[in-house]
């Protein structure tokens, strides 16, 4: 089984060195980047950032990342999303969301649904009523 990782989504107003100060947070707290993905919009303005990275060997426990990385002082090791005004979110892939699907009475329609969900997406927890 592969350990657990860590996926920062960012959104916030594009301006230089964003993506080295995201990856710094997580390489200055010996996290293993295992993959990352950024795109800048210049007609909106906006940076969109996808980093995962892996929590073994990881210094900061995973209650303590998001506050780390929201701190409003600025430190090497903390304190990105506030000075960069960022909006972010940080999901954890052992972390099995549950989920409600509403379908038709037609059972192509859940069957499509299933299988789209099986083929190309995370496990959620799905519960039949």
């Amino acid at each position: 089984m592969t350990s657990p990782t860590a996926t920062l989504l960012v959104f916030c107003p594009a301006r230089p060195v964003l993506v080295a100060k995201i990856a710094n947070f997580i390489y200055a707290n010996d996290g293993n980047i295992i993959h990352a993905d950024q795109h800048t919009d210049f007609t909106t303005d906006l940076f969109l950032n996808r980093i995962e990275w892996q929590l073994e060997g990881f210094n900061l426990p995973r209650e303590v990342i998001a506050p780390a990385f929201a701190a409003v002082r600025q430190h090497p090791l903390r304190g990105i999303a506030k000075p960069i005004e960022a909006s972010w979110q940080l999901h954890f892939s052992d972390s099995i969301p549950r989920i409600a699907i509403w379908v038709t009475k037609q059972d192509h329609c859940l069957l499509d649904l299933l299988c789209i969900h099986h083929y190309f997406f995370t496990k959620p927890r799905i519960s039949l009523r």
